[in-house]
């Protein structure tokens, strides 16, 4: 019986592989990030965070991803 459900969970694991592997970054990408600049501040950061209910934002500088800032990283500018 153990054998029998790793064999089928194997199968399992294997089916839903070859179902991701056709899935595109395009098909499940946020289409419409919120973005911030690098020249706002933290708070300004913290408020969009929570206002849209995100995890990150992109930081864009004169239309060029520069980088992101999550809310870790919010977490240790308080902690610093």
């Amino acid at each position: 019986l153990v054998i029998a459900n790793l064999i089928k969970d194997q199968l399992k694991f294997k089916k839903e592989l070859e179902r991701i592997s056709k899935v595109k970054v395009a098909d499940i990408m946020t289409k419409d990030p919120i973005t911030i600049s690098p020249n706002d501040t933290l708070i300004e950061a913290a408020t969009r965070m929570a206002k849209y209910d995100v995890q990150r934002l992109i930081v864009v500088d004169k239309g060029k991803v520069v980088g992101i800032i999550t809310r870790a990283d919010l977490l240790k500018a308080l902690l610093e």
